[in-house]
């Protein structure tokens, strides 16, 4: 179980599997179990056309729930679930096409699979049963979208994103829980969708064209080039960074902040004290993590202060977890080595 999902809406972006990146486990309290990579089929390894527009062609698209029996909300299962998704991604800027034939004008091809799962919560962070009368509480859900491009001759590559969500659930639509998850998994597998897509699409790019998507028009494009700048540690796409970082998307300025901790160059602590007063809390999340990814004691200092000082209590708390996980002891800024 997370320890207080019904205070905070948390979006906790996971990892790719395939490029130094870790699985995200499903909702802590949960006996279901996301097992994507095993279950992919193979598409054909069919010949690409050169593309640089990030679009894609889904050979195959699988969508599958799977959470617990005393979970299960009638009325949102793999079928009701599979047709919205497809509704939906037929409008997604990434995605050219969905179909089984290849279409020879669309350059990337990738098979995905999509797992959901999801725990409902009382008031008091207690799971409690779907079939329970309908009461307010929180809804952990936790979505994991597993792409794989084939290549010809060679090992397909993969790409996995987790994404889980704390959702606060209030009464009115705790009395129309199928609709509220139903329209609440859609919108977390879009995202997770993309993210995965986007990081198959960055490994083709160059590291030139990686800095001028920095500068590109469209947002997902802007996300895409920021977290791969960072994957890559490419130094030179700092400035464009610690401009994203301070944008209002908050997709973009989270996942900017947490390049500039990977790219761990002290010149963008000032930037990153600046994301804290985000009004995203995945913002915020990310730039303190980012500090402590830098690393020095002027970058950790500004933590602490948070830890101690911010006059958000949710804030101070984060700050506080991130600091105890990183010095196995209690945050403090005091008699500290």
């Amino acid at each position: 179980m997370l320890p207080g999902a019904h205070r905070l809406l948390i979006v906790v972006l996971g990892s790719c599997l395939a490029m130094a990146c870790q699985r995200t486990p499903s909702p802590a309290g949960s006996a279901a179990k996301v097992q994507s990579a095993a279950v992919v089929p193979k598409p054909p390894a069919l010949p690409e056309a050169p593309t640089d527009d990030g679009r894609w062609q889904l050979l195959q698209l699988d969508v599958k729930v799977e959470t617990t029996q005393d979970q299960q909300v009638h009325g949102v299962d793999t079928g009701v679930l599979t047709k919205a998704v497809r509704k939906i991604l037929s409008d997604h800027p990434q995605i050219a096409a969905m179909q089984d034939r290849p279409l020879q004008t669309i350059g990337l091809r990738a098979a995905m699979m999509v797992t959901v799962a999801w725990q409902i919560l009382d008031l008091q962070g207690e799971p409690r049963l779907a079939s329970a009368p309908a009461q307010a509480g929180t809804v952990l859900l936790s979505v994991v979208a597993h792409a794989e491009r084939p290549i010809p001759h060679a090992q397909s590559q993969v790409a996995e994103r987790t994404l889980i969500v704390s959702l606060p659930l209030p009464q009115e639509r705790a009395e129309h829980l199928a609709e509220f998850l139903q329209e609440r998994s859609v919108d977390a597998i879009k995202t997770a969708v993309g993210d995965a897509l986007s990081e198959l699409w960055a490994r083709t790019l160059t590291d030139e064209r990686i800095l001028s998507l920095l500068s590109d028009t469209q947002t997902w494009r802007k996300v895409c080039a920021a977290r791969e700048a960072g994957e890559r540690k490419l130094t030179k796409t700092r400035p464009l960074l610690e401009k994203a970082a301070k944008d209002s998307r908050r997709d973009l300025s989270a996942v900017a902040a947490a390049a500039l901790g990977r790219l761990g160059d002290p010149a963008s602590i000032e930037v990153l004290q600046h994301c804290i007063g985000s009004s995203h809390p995945e913002t915020v999340d990310a730039a303190l993590e980012a500090l402590l990814d830098i690393g020095t004691p002027a970058a950790v200092a500004v933590v602490r202060d948070v830890a101690e000082h911010n006059e958000m209590e949710v804030i101070r708390q984060r700050a506080q977890a991130l600091l105890q996980g990183r010095d196995g002891q209690p945050a403090s800024a005091h008699g500290r080595p």
